[in-house]
This record gives C-alpha cells, sequence and structure tokens, in this order.
C-alpha cells in the first residue's frame, strides 16, 4: 500500500495517510480497544499504545479523537474525521461538545474540559473535526 503525507494543521504535524482513504469518507484508523461501543466517543489510553478507551466525562487528561464506528472483538475502527450519523437532539450547524457523560452534544459543558469536536449538520449528524484544544472550565 501507498502512503501519501499530509499536513495537519490543528496539531502543526505531517501525517501519512493510506491511498485507500478517501477524504470524502472521512479518515478511519483502527485500534484496540476493550472499552466502549460504536457510537462511543474515545481517547488514546494513557498507558497502551494504538489503543483507544471509551470517553465516559468530560474530566479525562486525555483527549477524545474520535466515534467507534466499528468494532470486532478488541479491535475498533474510530472515524476521526468526517461525518457520523446516529446521534439525536443535535442542533443544525452548532458546535459539538464532549458533554459531562461523555455523549457529544451541541451545549457547551459547564464543568470539565471544554472540548469541540466538529459540528452538527442536522439533528443525528456530527462532522467531526476533533479539536487539539481543550480548555478547563472553572472552578478547576
Amino acid at each position: 500500500m501507498v502512503n501519501k503525507v499530509k499536513f495537519d494543521p490543528l496539531c502543526g504535524k505531517l501525517e501519512t495517510v493510506p491511498d485507500s482513504v478517501s477524504t470524502s469518507e472521512g479518515v478511519v484508523k483502527e485500534f484496540e480497544c476493550t472499552s466502549g461501543n460504536v457510537g462511543d466517543v474515545v481517547h488514546h489510553s494513557a498507558t497502551t499504545d494504538n489503543k483507544v478507551e471509551a470517553s465516559t466525562n468530560n474530566t479525562d487528561d486525555q483527549r477524545s479523537i474520535g466515534v467507534i464506528i466499528e468494532k470486532n472483538g478488541t479491535t475498533a475502527k474510530v472515524k476521526i474525521l468526517g461525518y457520523v450519523s446516529g446521534f439525536s437532539g443535535l442542533t443544525r450547524g452548532a458546535e459539538v461538545f464532549l458533554s459531562t457523560s461523555g455523549t457529544l452534544t451541541s451545549t457547551p459543558p459547564t464543568t470539565g474540559y471544554v472540548q469541540i469536536m466538529g459540528y452538527a449538520t442536522s439533528t443525528t449528524e456530527v462532522c467531526l473535526e476533533p479539536g487539539n484544544f481543550r480548555a478547563k472550565r472553572y472552578p478547576f
């Protein structure tokens, strides 16, 4: 497989992208995943390389990176950029945040970290563009 190189302006790094990934489909990466189900927001494991864990709140030190779109045993395909559907109650055109319960919401959280995960294209679909920047809400 041939890889292309692209510049990611969000993190200021060069990344390789497999030729088979279409930008219209978004970017999907496979990870080890022992927690979480399809539709869950995930973050990198703090202890294991190439492993993700379900984000159960917005207070974790690891920033969330995407949504599980397929899971087979302990292997998960995570959409890290692009369109994902299956949500409810979102506000079309509004930014989407990680909520205090680890789900996606159009309402910015009042506690924990505020991280923009993308924006709602409808009440059920999100265009994932996870932000590299997170801010912790006061009081800490």
